[in-house]
């Protein structure tokens, strides 16, 4: 289900009924689902490493609560599983009631759309995938406790970092972008939800969620033509006013592409979906471009090389973005067979598309450290490093400050 707004119109026309319902029939999704995540979360909790994740230091504790969370997760499976029947319908319900595939909310109606400076525009833009996923899972896919004890740390990185256009990668949790636009709705007008949810009710949504400051002229949700059945992963597209019912400046294009090695086909169809996209869309109104992404792409390797024949990367620097530590102390993953546990990962990234004006600056980009690695700098940090209990995510924020002309 592509979306398309007009570039000319203004940012308070976003607003719809169909927004409106499709929340509310997302969340009651969300709800009903809600207990099957308890029960998976406590299954996984029971089998956890010891002294790892949110585990008890002493172990009699331990060994006492994971018979509760047993009898718990006894108890709440058969009214859980009914529950979870009923969530996919609904799903599928706000699935057909977004108007233009995508759900937009607003921030609280005192926070005012940014005004940017007529002579150069100066922007701070930030990628950051906070492994948001259902329940307990994200022991296993990112090896990070589950999200709401990271919340906290989440916001306050986002806050701290203040970014213009924020994009939000794994926020796969209908729960998780709902608590994203509780606490940052005093500081943004502009919220863009559920991004990717296909046509199995989100069954595998895309995760991808993203917020701005600034007036908006266009967004657009575009899923990849090569999803798989039980996934929707796509790219959304923002266009920036420089001030309400002013012009368009730049253009931002938020996604997350397949990540797994063996992906790397798909993965290379879905970056020249996007650039065929950007080629269209130019035709009607010429904008640089920025892509705000976990590009699931490594920056150094050969892959990354050939996106760089079209785009500019603006994080650059040695110390790497992610590592495959975090999963492999849950276990030893067979998705995880090519990355050794000490092998540093340069995927997520701002990267400007290449064209012949090239008056778009680069201020600075780097990154903000979701947990102590090697290569940390932060002098008064004193977690211990790839430590799970205190890692905010498994992957670092990247910001950047750009100036449009």
């Amino acid at each position: 289900m592509n979306s398309s707004v007009s570039a000319t119109k203004a940012s308070s026309d976003f607003f719809s009924a169909e927004d409106v319902w499709a929340r509310r029939f997302f969340n009651a999704a969300s709800t009903t689902f809600e207990p099957m995540c308890r029960v998976v979360w406590c299954g996984y909790r029971i089998v956890a490493p010891f002294h790892k994740f949110d585990c008890r230091a002493n172990t009699v504790q331990e060994v006492v609560l994971r018979f509760f969370y047993f009898f718990e997760a006894a108890a709440l499976a058969i009214p859980a599983a009914v529950l979870a029947l009923v969530s996919v319908p609904l799903r599928c319900i706000g699935w057909l009631l977004q108007r233009n595939g995508y759900t937009h909310v607003r921030g609280n109606l005192e926070v005012k759309e940014k005004i940017f400076a007529a002579t150069s525009y100066r922007i701070r833009v930030m990628t950051f995938n906070i492994a948001a996923v259902p329940a307990g899972i994200s022991y296993q896919v990112a090896g990070v406790p589950h999200w709401k004890a990271r919340i906290g740390g989440i916001v306050k990185v986002i806050r701290e970092a203040d970014p213009d256009v924020l994009v939000v990668e794994e926020a796969y949790d209908t729960a998780v972008q709902e608590e994203l636009v509780l606490q940052l709705k005093d500081r943004y007008p502009h919220f863009f939800l559920h991004l990717g949810v296909g046509a199995f009710g989100g069954l595998g949504p895309g995760g991808v969620f993203m917020a701005t400051k600034g007036a908006v002229g266009h967004f657009s949700d575009h899923p990849f033509h090569n999803n798989p059945m039980t996934q929707c992963k796509s790219f959304g597209v923002l266009e920036l006013l420089d001030k309400p019912e002013g012009r368009s400046f730049a253009r931002f294009i938020g996604t997350h592409p397949s990540w797994r090695e063996e992906e790397a086909t798909q993965r290379e169809e879905q970056w020249l979906q996007i650039r065929d996209y950007i080629g269209e869309r130019n035709l009607q109104i010429l904008l640089p471009t920025i892509i705000v992404a976990d590009t699931n792409t490594e920056r150094d390797r050969e892959e990354g090389r050939e996106l760089q024949t079209w785009m500019q990367p603006y994080y650059v620097l040695p110390a790497p973005t992610c590592w495959h530590k975090f999963p492999l102390e849950w276990k030893q993953d067979d998705r995880f067979k090519d990355f050794g546990p000490n092998r540093p990962r340069q995927v997520d990234n701002i990267m400007y598309v290449r064209d012949r004006d090239s008056r778009v600056k680069l201020v600075a980009c780097n990154r903000i450290e979701s947990y102590r690695d090697d290569c940390s700098t932060l002098s008064d940090d004193s977690r211990q490093p790839f430590d799970n209990k205190t890692a905010i995510s498994d992957h670092h924020a990247v910001l950047a400050e750009i100036i449009f002309p």
